[in-house]
C-alpha cells in the first residue's frame, strides 16, 4: 500500500525522461533547425563570390556587384563556377536554409522554446554578415537607391524629375550598376535615406554607402522581429518568442533585406511598429508611422482603416469612420511633408506613373489598353471592400487585419505588378507571422511557398 502510494507520487528518473522526451526532442529539432538555417545562409554568402559572369535568371542578377565586393574585400579574383554548378549549389543551399527554418518553426509550434536572447544572438550577427559580406549579387536595387541619393546630395539633381543619366554625364561610378533610366519611383521618406547616407559617407566612397544601406535593412529586420514579437505577445496567446524566431530567421527577410538591401523590410518594420501603437490605443502616433511606411511604398496606406476598425471595436460606425478618415489624412500629411524637398508639381510623380504604365502600353493588335490596364485595379478595389466588410463583421477574439493585409498584399502583387519577384512576399509574411491561428498559419505557408519558389528562379541551370 505504502509502496503503491509512493509510486503514485514519486516518478522515477527514467519516467521523467520519458515524460519530457517529446518536448526535449522538439527543442533539439528547434536548435538544429536554427543552426542549419544559419549555416546554409552563411554558405550562400560565400557562394555569391563564385557567381559566373553569365547565368539565366528570372529577376536579373548583378555580377557587377560581385566584382565590386571582390575588389573591396578580397585581394584576389575568385574563380567562377559554371552556370549549372552555381544554380545547383544556390538552389540546394536555399532549400537547406528553408528546411532548417521550417524545422525550427514547426518545433516552436509544438511547444519547444528557446530564449529570445539566443534567437537575437544568432539573427543579428547573421544579418550583419549578410549586410557586410554578401555582395549585392541578386539585385542592383541598392545601387539604384544610392543613385537617387547621389543625384541629390552630390549634383543637386532632383531624382523625381531628372533621369539617372545625369550620373553618367558626371562620370559617377554608380551609373555602371544601373539597368533602367526612370525617375525615382519610391516614396519621399525612403529617398531621403540615401540622400542622408551619401552626405554622411560622401568621402568614404560608393562601397561604404552600399554597406550603410544594407546595415539599415539589418537594423530594420531586428526592429521588425521585435515589433512582431510584441504584437504576438498581446494578441496571439503568448506566441511572441515563436514570432520572433519566425521573423528574425526567415530566409526571405535575411536574403532580401540585409543581403540584397531591398527596402521592403524597413517598410514592413514601420508598418508593424504602427500596428503596435494602435494596440496601445495611440492612434495619432500609429497613423503617423503608417505614413512613414507609406513614404517608402504607398501600398501600406490601405491597411490603416482596418487598424482603426479593429482597435476601436465597440464604438459607433460614424465614430470609427471619422477616426479612420482623420488617421488617413494624417498619414498622407506625413507623406506630403516628405515631398517638400523634392516637389516640382505633378511632374514629381513621373517615375511612379512610368513604372505603373511599364507593361500597360497598347499593343499593335488591340486598342483595348484602357480595359487591359485598369480592370486589375477595379478587381483590387472590390477585394479591398470585401476585406473591409470582413474585418468589420468579425466578432471573434483575436485580430484579423494581418490576414486581411496578407490577402490584399498578395492580390496587389498578382494583379498589379508586372512581375512577381520574391521580395514582394515580405509584405504578407511580415504581418501573417504575428498570428498563429489556422487562417494566418495557412496564409504564412502559402506566402512562404511562393517566396521559396520565386527565390529559386534567381538562377536557372545551364
Amino acid at each position: 500500500m505504502l509502496g503503491a502510494a509512493g509510486s503514485s507520487r514519486v516518478v522515477p528518473e527514467s519516467s521523467k525522461g520519458e515524460l519530457s522526451d517529446g518536448k526535449g526532442v522538439d527543442r533539439r529539432w528547434l536548435i538544429f533547425g536554427i543552426v542549419l538555417c544559419a549555416l546554409a545562409l552563411t554558405a550562400l554568402v560565400g557562394l555569391q563570390y563564385l557567381m559566373p559572369r553569365r547565368i539565366d535568371s528570372a529577376w536579373g542578377l548583378n555580377y557587377a556587384g560581385v566584382r565590386h565586393f571582390q575588389r573591396q574585400l578580397l585581394s584576389f579574383d575568385t574563380p567562377q563556377l559554371t552556370s549549372r554548378a552555381f544554380a545547383i549549389w544556390f538552389r540546394s543551399l536555399t532549400a537547406l536554409a528553408w528546411v532548417g527554418y521550417g524545422l525550427a518553426v514547426t518545433a516552436g509550434l509544438r511547444g519547444a522554446r528557446v530564449r529570445p536572447a539566443i534567437i537575437l544572438a544568432v539573427s543579428i550577427p547573421l544579418s550583419i554578415v549578410l549586410a557586410v559580406i554578401w555582395p549585392a549579387s541578386l539585385s542592383s536595387d541598392v545601387y539604384a537607391y544610392l543613385a537617387h541619393g547621389r543625384m541629390d546630395a552630390m549634383y543637386g539633381a532632383n531624382p523625381y524629375t531628372e533621369l539617372p543619366d545625369v550620373l553618367r554625364r558626371h562620370g559617377d561610378p554608380v551609373a555602371d550598376f544601373l539597368h533602367w533610366n526612370l525617375p525615382c519611383v519610391y516614396g519621399p521618406i525612403w529617398t531621403m535615406l540615401p540622400v542622408i547616407i551619401v552626405r554622411i559617407f560622401h568621402t568614404w566612397g560608393l562601397w561604404w554607402q552600399v554597406i550603410a544601406m544594407k546595415l539599415v535593412q539589418a537594423a530594420a529586420l531586428a526592429g521588425l522581429a521585435l515589433a512582431g514579437r510584441a504584437i504576438a505577445e498581446r494578441t496571439a496567446a503568448h506566441r511572441g518568442d515563436l514570432t520572433l524566431l519566425a521573423l528574425a530567421l526567415n530566409p526571405l527577410f535575411l536574403i532580401e533585406g540585409p543581403g540584397n538591401g531591398h527596402n521592403d523590410v524597413l517598410m514592413m518594420a514601420l508598418f508593424l511598429c504602427a500596428a503596435l501603437f494602435f494596440i496601445k490605443s495611440r492612434y495619432v502616433v500609429g497613423s503617423s508611422v503608417v505614413g512613414l511606411s507609406a513614404g517608402i511604398k504607398f501600398v501600406t496606406l490601405a491597411a490603416l482603416p482596418w487598424m482603426f476598425i479593429q482597435y476601436m471595436r465597440g464604438r459607433r460606425m460614424r465614430e470609427v469612420g471619422a477616426a479612420s478618415l482623420g488617421g488617413l489624412l494624417l498619414a498622407i500629411g506625413v507623406l506630403a511633408v516628405g515631398y517638400i524637398r523634392f516637389w516640382e508639381g505633378i511632374s514629381t510623380l513621373t517615375g511612379a506613373y512610368a513604372r505603373w504604365a511599364w507593361d500597360r502600353k497598347p499593343s499593335a493588335e488591340t486598342d483595348e489598353s484602357l480595359i487591359a490596364g485598369y480592370w486589375p485595379l477595379v478587381l483590387l478595389l472590390v477585394i479591398f471592400v470585401l476585406l473591409t466588410v470582413w474585418v468589420w463583421q468579425r466578432k471573434k477574439t483575436g485580430i484579423t487585419w494581418p490576414a486581411a493585409w496578407a490577402i490584399l498584399a498578395v492580390s496587389f502583387v498578382l494583379l498589379v505588378m508586372p512581375m512577381w519577384p520574391p521580395w514582394f512576399f515580405i509584405w504578407p509574411l511580415a504581418a501573417s507571422l504575428t498570428q498563429w491561428d489556422k487562417l494566418h498559419t495557412r496564409l504564412s505557408l502559402v506566402s512562404s511557398a511562393a517566396a521559396f519558389t520565386l527565390t529559386l528562379l534567381y538562377v536557372y541551370p545551364g
